[in-house]
């Protein structure tokens, strides 16, 4: 039986089964930031896809809402999409498509990755005159 520095009596305490026990603390830390630093990485890109899809979808939606307010004042529908389009480029997206459908007008944006669709429909509005 091996014994330690001073003669402890304990088994594989000496210089050399210190250091070998001090690389493994270090390979375990080596490993613990690894996966923590992978899943910090999985985390922020699935917060930015969130946020792109986000942003996507508010262009969607505000462009169909142009189109059919464009639409609601008399527009053709040509003029009621290129507003889409506009309205789409200033949120940073590009639009796909736009389709006037009855007094609707349905709308497809693309933002990054991110492909959203949005709807409005053209609601009348009139007030009374006098009042």
């Amino acid at each position: 039986m091996t014994t330690g520095p001073g003669g402890t009596g304990r088994v594989g305490v000496g210089p050399r089964a210190a250091r070998i026990e001090r690389g493994s603390a270090l390979l375990l830390v080596v490993v613990v930031l690894a996966v923590a630093a992978a899943g910090l990485a999985a985390l922020g890109r699935t917060g930015a896809a969130a946020v792109t899809a986000a942003r996507a979808d508010a262009a969607a939606d505000a462009s169909a809402h142009a189109a059919a307010v464009v639409l609601g004042r008399g527009g053709e529908p040509a003029a009621a999409c290129a507003e889409a389009r506009d309205l789409a480029q200033a949120n940073r997206a590009r639009l796909v498509a736009c389709r006037v459908v009855g007094d609707g007008v349905r709308v497809e944006v693309r933002l990054g990755a991110a492909r959203r669709r949005g709807a409005a429909e053209v609601v009348a509005e009139a007030e009374l005159a006098g009042r």
